[in-house]
């Protein structure tokens, strides 16, 4: 097992064969987030799992973990879940408290509106539609309360509800782009909406979807899953039950102790600056918004944020890839902008680590803390090795996403984004072919203050900031734009002015 996993690690990352020891570190040797997948997915070994390379990082500690663990049947495993009543994460939870409290809040309403182009039969469309639905059963989940209050979440069959089709003309089709978005019934009822819109000859696709059952690494796999069951093909079997289950059951393990712990030290005793300075007062606030307050927000958009040439020599000439780089620009951006020197961001993490789950629909994403005290770490090779390491320990601490419990507070920060090929619409043959997402919903309040979404693109890095309009100026957050763009540029400078790649 350990001569497979060093040959594997050779072959990922560009190795010479017979390069790789027992005890080299993954990471050490040149390993990232997109290649760890690729370890997994090419070792074909079972019980091979993205988490346990980034907690045991060497050939030596995976091989130790596969030896000892136990695999049991998926397919029971799932069915007995899917039997079960089962308790709402700790992400799910502190969102439906929100929102019980918020009733009026859109802020984690997801919404698409995608051109399908003509030629699709609009009622087959719809049919699709739901048979992909049903064969999620995140989407076919209901929540509720058990006999001591606690949320609960569970399939009831009759969910969701029959996707509409409707003909349109293109000004009714422009209201629905533009309409405000409308809030979910939290408990017993559906919390997905679908239509299909006909306008013409053209057929439009859309959803709305409270982000307790969906992410964006959601979003390709139900797409997907639409095309296949358009053409009548078997979908993939869905395990979001199983899970549910095994993030309630790693619940007070040592392993999720372990990981509060760190989560807890990494930030305790600091008054961390973790979003830009406000413009205006009384935004300091959980989610950054309050009841009866205005929570529009801005967005600012660069197509070619970073040419593709510029992002590749960054990553060459530091020896990180760019999901780090994105995080660490961030960092400084806000140290130059708040001239402070105790810096926290928080990343969100796909979490699409264990094989049998990378076809799943569900809120499986994190949101992970990382935070760094500058004059520590004034060399940029320290500053960055720094924020690699709190980015490999954050993604194999967050087994039952012990980052959304207790150990790390409820507080605003700003959100790093990288979404890379989670968001794209699939390449379905016949299917999909001129797709665009037309709408991500209108009255669309945010859940921080400011947040930056990165994707790549043809052209490069395609970059949003979006911002809380009653927080800041758009000036104000150009200009911190700006401040980010400039720092993740210095990376890609001559290798002269970068720091070391790491040894």
């Amino acid at each position: 097992m350990e001569n497979k996993l060093c040959q594997v690690f050779e072959d990922v990352l560009g190795l010479m064969r017979g390069s790789v020891g027992r005890n080299d570190d993954f990471f050490s040797i040149g390993g990232d987030s997109i290649r760890v997948i690729e370890v997994m997915m090419k070792a074909g070994l079972n019980g091979l799992s993205a988490r346990m390379i980034y907690r045991e990082k060497t050939v030596r500690g995976i091989a130790e973990a596969l030896a000892g663990q136990k695999t049991g049947d998926l397919e029971t495993f799932e069915e007995e879940a899917r039997s079960m009543r089962l308790p709402a994460t700790l992400r799910q939870e502190r969102t439906l408290k929100y929102l019980e409290k918020n009733p009026d809040s859109k802020a984690f309403n997801l919404t698409g509106l995608y051109y399908m182009g003509a030629g699709l039969d609009a009622e087959r469309l719809a049919r699709a539609v739901d048979t992909a639905f049903k064969a999620h059963p995140a989407l076919c989940s209901v929540f509720d309360h058990d006999e001591n209050g606690n949320i609960i979440q569970y399939i009831r069959p009759d969910i969701p509800e029959k996707t509409e089709v409707r003909e349109v003309s293109e000004e009714e089709l422009e209201a629905f782009c533009t309409a405000p978005l409308q809030p979910f019934k939290l408990f017993g009822a559906p919390l997905v909406r679908s239509r299909i819109l006909c306008c013409a000859d053209e057929i439009y696709f859309g959803i709305e979807v409270l982000h307790v059952l969906f992410d964006a690494g959601s979003l390709g796999v139900l797409l997907s899953d639409i095309a296949r069951a358009y053409r009548g093909e078997e979908l993939v079997k869905d395990r979001y039950y199983s899970y549910i289950q095994k993030e309630s059951e790693a619940r007070g393990t040592e392993a999720f102790k372990s990981s509060e712990r760190y989560f807890s030290e990494l930030l305790k005793g600091r008054d961390w600056c973790a979003y830009p300075t406000v413009d205006f007062a009384g935004t300091d606030n959980p989610y950054g918004q309050a009841p009866g307050e205005d929570t529009t927000s801005g967005s600012i958009e660069l197509e070619e944020a970073m040419t593709a040439e510029e992002m590749a020599r960054a990553e060459r000439n530091t020896g990180y890839s760019r999901n780090v780089l994105f995080i660490a620009a961030a960092m400084k951006a806000l140290k130059e902008y708040c001239l402070k020197d105790e810096i926290r961001v928080d990343f969100v993490h796909h979490n699409r680590l264990e094989k049998e789950f990378l076809d799943t629909v569900g809120p499986l994403y994190r949101i992970l803390p990382v935070a760094v005290d500058f004059r520590r770490y004034p060399a940029d090779a320290d500053f960055l090795q720094e924020v690699n390491r709190q980015i490999i320990e954050g993604v194999a601490g967050s087994l039952g996403d012990p980052a959304a419990g207790e150990a790390v507070p409820l507080k605003n920060a700003l959100q790093i984004n990288y979404q890379a090929n989670f968001m794209d619409v699939p390449d379905e043959e016949g299917f999909y072919e001129d797709a665009q997402e037309l709408a991500e919903g209108q009255d669309g309040d945010i859940d921080v203050n400011a947040s930056i979404c990165l994707n790549d693109a043809d052209g490069g890095i395609v970059l949003a900031l979006d911002y809380l309009k009653r927080a800041y100026r758009e000036e104000s957050m150009q200009s911190f734009l700006d401040m980010f763009v400039r720092s993740l540029k210095r990376f890609a400078g001559s290798d002269s002015e970068q720091p070391e790649p790491p040894e």
